[in-house]
């Protein structure tokens, strides 16, 4: 009786416990919609508000129709408007001149954020959980004195009153976590950061907008910038943050946590068409280690985009930041107890006939799996796959150039022009493309003209650049604040008596020279190379370097660390350290929202940021790499003395192969040796076998696989 009895125990366990499992379901996120600026413009009943009440109303039931998706969550900038604080604003728009900053703006969110809260109902998401974006608060930055910074307790009043509470001014995620308040209580951030448990999941939502109340600006640690409001969480919030997280791992029934807010935390990221806020110390900041601490299992963010994965050595926790402006992409997430499968999807235009077609193809998964009890990454792939430092974030061999209609950029093109098949660069219309091998992949391929492609000093192609070439990155960065960045690139010209720009990082839009934030632009002035951090500070070689004598330079800019002062930077030329002078030396704090170039000022054309008395690039260039961390001296010195590109287990290709010297009875280092010694020599295939060595005359290609041979490449003058 007994058996029988424990028996039964054991089954009902059982079958309670299969019970308890939840069944599979999703949540979609949304960054970055910039949707609901209309509706703070004009009433129901009005064209415009209607057609943009309809036409998002049938995109967000496609979604959902497709998706699915019990929740949706939008990781901030829900509209684009950044003027409702304006007394023009509330004149032309709510015909009334008399409304404070602060009326204005509490009218407008009503307005806007009301009937987004609406549409997405009537959608099919009757949940959706919206994190502060800096449009939620005016757009960045928040000078003292000024009227968005006075109205900013107006913006977050807005804005919680919209979206975080019922018609009955209850506010909505109100249900502790055990022992912990669902929300900051008694922090100016308790309307706007709260945690959520649905399902299996425990979503927190995070207002990362602090209010210091002064200028923050420390460009020797990276932070703020922005005025009096800065990225980061106050010790009360993280107080708070820290409980819950705590409480979360005492609860059975949460599998997963999840934290948003809108900024990303990890750099690089990909970045396009933005302003690029960062969050103060990031790896380094008091948030990100709680969240690492209690193994929260992503990290999602917007502003950028642009979307990207990544996860710091000493940390589970996974940053994913998105985009999905006007609904142009979208991340889904399919949760079950053991794991998660992240999916990212991007809008698809075929024609500029099918602009008011809304279909998307998927480019990009992540998969975790946790069965086993630990932190699994079981798939990482497309704009999904892990960014690390470890690997260039840029790389342009300069191999060939590609139709730039055949090789679209994400976020490049516009809803009157969704295939863009040319850009204007600096007064050139340019039509073609240059892919990015390194890991920011095709979202920074480069936009590029009239460039003349010759014999390379690496691989088999190198770029000449004449007056009229451009070569220039549409996306933002990699460049952010004190974040360390390393270049290096082969050049040569015979160009005198004038300063070229081999490389600029600067604002794409900006006529305003009194900033304390950062440009960078390497030019060769009379032949040596100058390092510009602005107009009045630079760091430049104490001899004359005579680089411009029309033979092959490998030159080489490193930050050492961080937030190093200019005078710090690294500069080698031909892999030997270059002894440098500083004139102003500052800490390096870059501008977030700007665009890199080659040769010229690209995107920045136009722009403050331009060095006076600085021309365009006349010369080649070849094998240009940009690291998101130190290089070495050794390393650079290696790239710059290596004369061979070599291709194991390969056989060298050449169209005049009757030119060519077979050397029998000669091993692999004796062929190198003598390839290396015959000026006309481009490259040579050793055989193992029988010891055969084959110089080449002509440069050869890499070509079939062929076990025993190696092909290498000359890459000589």
């Amino acid at each position: 009786m007994n058996r029988l009895r424990t028996f039964l125990c054991l089954l009902l366990l059982q079958v309670w416990t299969v019970q308890a499992e939840t069944d599979p379901w999703s949540f979609l996120v949304i960054a970055d919609p910039h949707i609901a600026e209309t509706w703070a413009k004009y009433e129901s009943g009005h064209p415009w508000f209607d057609g943009s009440y309809e036409r998002n109303l049938e995109k967000i039931a496609n979604l959902k129709e497709t998706y699915g998706g019990d929740l949706a969550l939008i990781p901030g900038d829900t509209q684009s408007g950044t003027e409702w604080f304006k007394p023009g604003f509330a004149k032309k728009y709510f015909n009334d001149e008399s409304m404070s900053p602060s009326e204005s703006v509490l009218k407008a969110s009503k307005s806007s954020y009301g009937t987004m809260k609406r549409v997405f109902q009537e959608g099919g998401f009757d949940k959706i959980l919206v994190a502060m974006g800096d449009h939620e608060l005016g757009g960045n930055g928040w000078s003292l004195n000024n009227a968005k910074f006075d109205a900013i307790d107006a913006y977050r009043q807005g804005f919680q009153s919209a979206f975080n509470r019922d018609e009955n001014d209850n506010f909505v995620y109100n249900i502790q976590i055990g022992n912990a308040s669902s929300r900051p209580i008694g922090t100016p951030y308790e309307n706007t950061s709260f945690a959520h448990q649905h399902k299996n999941v425990l979503f927190i939502t995070v207002d990362c907008f602090q209010n210091y109340g002064y200028d923050y600006f420390d460009a020797t640690k990276g932070v703020g910038g922005e005025g009096a409001v800065s990225v980061a969480v106050s010790v009360t919030v993280l107080s708070w943050f820290e409980k819950v997280l705590q409480e979360a791992r005492e609860n059975d029934s949460i599998k997963h946590i999840i934290v948003q807010a809108h900024v990303p935390i990890l750099q690089p990221v990909r970045r396009v068409s933005s302003s690029g806020q960062f969050w103060d110390l990031g790896e380094e900041s008091a948030f990100w280690k709680i969240m690492s601490a209690y193994d929260v299992d992503f990290y999602l963010a917007g502003e950028v985009h642009a979307i990207s994965a990544s996860k710091a050595e000493s940390s589970n926790t996974v940053q994913i930041a998105s985009r999905g402006n006007m609904f142009n992409a979208l991340l889904q997430f399919e949760v079950t107890d053991d794991a998660i499968t992240v999916k990212a999807f991007n809008e698809i235009i075929d024609s500029e006939e099918d602009i008011n077609v809304r279909d998307y193809q998927q480019i990009g998964e992540f998969s975790i799996d946790k069965s086993a009890g630990d932190f699994d990454i079981t798939k990482s792939d497309g704009v999904l796959e892990l960014l690390t430092t470890d690997e260039p974030l840029l790389h342009y061999e300069f191999e060939e150039a590609l139709p730039l209609s055949e090789n679209q950029i994400i976020g490049m093109a516009e809803r009157k022009r969704p295939i863009m098949s040319y850009q204007i660069i600096d007064g050139q219309n340019c039509t073609e493309s240059l892919k990015n091998m390194g890991g920011l992949k095709d979202q920074y391929d480069a936009q590029v003209c009239n460039l003349n492609f010759v014999d390379g000093r690496r691989g088999l192609k190198a770029a000449e650049f004449r007056e009229d070439s451009r070569f220039a990155i549409l996306g933002n960065g990699p460049h952010a604040a004190g974040n360390v960045v390393s270049f290096n690139f082969f050049m040569k010209t015979r160009e005198k008596n004038s300063e070229m720009v081999l490389v600029h990082y600067g604002r794409k839009w900006s006529d305003a020279t009194n900033t304390k934030k950062n440009t960078q632009t390497l030019t060769l002035k009379n032949g040596n190379p100058v390092l510009y951090a602005n107009h009045d500070a630079s760091l430049q070689s104490r001899i004359p370097l005579q680089l411009n004598d029309g033979k092959w330079h490998h030159i080489s800019v490193s930050m050492p660390e961080a937030s190093c002062l200019l005078s710090e930077i690294v500069m080698l030329v031909d892999g030997e350290k270059v002894d440098t002078t500083v004139v102003q030396d500052i800490h390096v704090f870059h501008h977030t929202g700007g665009a890199l170039s080659l040769g010229g000022y690209g995107y920045s054309a136009g722009t403050a940021d331009i060095i006076p008395g600085t021309t365009q690039f006349i010369g080649t260039m070849d094998d240009f790499v940009l690291h998101g961390r130190p290089t070495t001296q050794g390393e650079m010195f290696t790239v710059a003395k290596s004369l061979f590109t070599f291709e194991i287990s390969k056989l060298c290709v050449s169209n005049e192969r009757q030119t060519n010297t077979i050397l029998k009875g000669k091993g692999f280092k004796k062929c190198k040796k003598i390839c290396k010694k015959k000026k006309w020599c481009r490259g040579f295939q050793h055989t193992k076998e029988g010891k055969v060595c084959e110089l080449f005359k002509s440069r050869p290609t890499f070509g079939e696989n062929k076990v025993g041979t190696t092909c290498a490449i000359c890459n000589r003058d």
